[in-house]
């Protein structure tokens, strides 16, 4: 496995959908001393950090408006206290940052730091692929977009509007299947899922079908960032398909399935490049992780294969993170998508996201079914008792919504 001394992107739409199977879905910043202590829990493995990785990059000179010197590795995340929520007459209901995560059944819920968990409210049970899910979410403009839905009885999707208070339900008639990836860029939404066309809107009310050509079945994850020197939204999906939009409404550049067993789940993009993370959907299967970049777009090259399979992939202080999931423990990481450098992990689950409270670097993720992992650095996680969250809804994306 190569290996690299090579070393944010603004957190969109993370994400990506649960391993669960899915058929072809204002307050200043904080200063030092008003973070809480380290987050590491008695017990907790000690992980070994690498050395950091160089943070030029080969493709475009462009960086990430994300891209920020890392924290000191201590740093922790705040706590409650830190960042509360803004009660005044501010016009934007994301005064302060909030942290929204959602999941199946229609579970929503928000926090303030990652570890104190409030509305926790679950809209049914029992349908592991019913329409109520919500399977991934994003946040620009004042306003978080949540997406899902599912295939029993009948396939259908889901899209849901937050402005910090309330949710509410805008019609996803023009979805004919779950939607399982959601961003924002270029002035508009685009929503992609198990069933073409991907969805477009400008205000996240109405939304239109995408043109249908080069938009294939079975896209799990978006993004929208600079690749090369071009703004672009990029899907991946079933079969190690691939296809690019520069607008959300025409698709070029379409990469076709396999037609295999296998999936890119996520994608990430920073400092010119495009890394789409993932490898065979059934588990157990050894050596079956992919991760391969573009610096353009078009042209994939560079592709990595074996490991674990690799569901997560985010970018933040220039860098890719590449998670492997629950259980494997594994932390790919990379300055350029070429060259990866394999790292051990504490337990880091599944759905990562990374995001910033007020100065402080965490990632958020989940490990079956709701029980929520933080971590200031990647690598270390924890603790997990204290955030245990009743019910078993899984939990199926995070995004820090405020400014």
């Amino acid at each position: 496995m190569r290996r690299s001394l090579l070393a944010l992107v603004l957190l969109t739409a993370c994400n990506a959908a649960a391993r669960a199977r899915i058929p072809a879905d204002a307050e200043p910043e904080a200063d030092a001393a008003s973070l809480a202590p380290d987050l590491r829990a008695a017990g907790d493995v000690a992980v070994d950090r690498p050395p950091p990785l160089d943070a030029a990059v080969e493709p475009s000179g462009t960086t990430s408006p994300d891209a920020s010197p890392p924290p000191p590795a201590d740093a922790a995340v705040p706590d409650a206290a830190s960042f509360p929520v803004d009660t005044g007459s501010d016009a934007s209901p994301f005064a302060s940052q909030l942290i929204v995560a959602v999941g199946n059944d229609g579970r929503h819920m928000t926090s303030v730091n990652g570890k104190i968990w409030m509305d926790d409210v679950r809209e049914t049970t029992g349908n592991r692929d019913g329409p109520k899910n919500l399977l991934a979410v994003g946040y620009a403009n004042g306003q978080v977009v949540a997406v899902g839905g599912g295939c029993d009885p009948a396939c259908t999707g889901r899209i849901v509007l937050f402005d910090g208070t309330h949710w509410e339900e805008v019609d996803a008639s023009a979805a004919r299947g779950r939607l399982t990836g959601i961003a924002y860029g270029n002035g508009a939404w685009v929503a992609v899922g198990s069933m073409p066309p991907a969805l477009r809107s400008t205000d996240g009310r109405t939304w239109t079908p995408a043109a249908k050509v080069a938009v294939p079945a079975g896209l799990r994850a978006v993004a929208f960032g600079t690749v090369g020197r071009q703004p672009m939204f990029v899907a991946v999906g079933d079969g190690y398909t691939r296809v690019t939009s520069l607008d959300g409404t025409s698709w070029t550049h379409l990469v076709a399935s396999t037609g295999t067993n296998e999936a890119y789940r996520a994608v990430a993009i920073g400092n010119g490049v495009v890394v789409a993370a993932g490898g065979r959907l059934d588990s157990g299967t050894v050596d079956s992780g992919r991760l391969i970049r573009s610096l353009d777009g078009i042209n994939w090259t560079d592709e990595m294969v074996g490991g674990p399979e690799m569901p997560n992939v985010v970018f933040a202080d220039n860098r890719f993170y590449a998670f492997s999931g629950a259980g494997d423990n594994i932390l790919q990481l990379s300055a350029d998508g070429k060259e990866w450098l394999m790292q051990g992990t504490n337990g880091a689950g599944s759905n990562v996201a990374v995001g910033h409270l007020g100065i402080t670097r965490f990632f958020l993720s989940r490990i079956s079914p709701s029980t929520v992992k933080i971590s200031t650095d990647g690598y270390t996680w924890g603790p997990t008792a204290a955030m245990s969250l009743p019910g078993d809804s899984i939990l199926n994306a995070f995004v820090v919504a405020g400014p």
